[in-house]
């Protein structure tokens, strides 16, 4: 499996985020179907060349309405297909200007069901970009 993110805008900042079961690969896999909100499993932060850190995500309060040791609470990815959501900072407004993005991810506590051990997912990216 793989991950896919992608800056889909920059006025509000939008990210879409996904996991990626290549085409070439046997077997279909389990991924948590829990992605959001951000800051729950998708962290960014927004940096600003000389001006540091402009936005950095917070963890939030999240009541799991999936449970991390069900079935239901994942989603079966079969080959050549994606699982992801597009994330929103609303919050952000940017002036025009050189960025970086940084994201990661983590799949704890949606480590796998009985019968399928998931395991701990991590990843984490930089992608630049420009605003005008």
């Amino acid at each position: 499996m793989q991950y896919l993110v992608a800056l889909t805008q920059t006025r509000p900042i939008a990210i879409h985020f996904s996991f990626y079961q290549p085409p070439e690969r046997e077997a279909p896999v389990y991924v948590p179907k829990l992605l959001g909100p951000l800051g729950a499993f998708v962290q960014v932060e927004v940096r600003r060349e000389k001006k540091g850190v402009v936005y950095q995500s917070q963890k939030p309060k999240i009541n799991l309405k999936l449970h991390p040791s069900r079935a239901e609470s994942y989603h079966l990815l079969e080959p050549g297909y994606t699982y992801g959501i597009v994330l929103q900072v609303e919050e952000l407004q940017l002036e025009p200007g050189d960025y970086q993005l940084y994201l990661s991810y983590s799949n704890l506590p949606f480590q796998g069901f009985p019968g399928y051990t998931l395991g701990e997912l991590s990843y984490s990216t930089t992608l630049s970009f420009q605003v005008d």
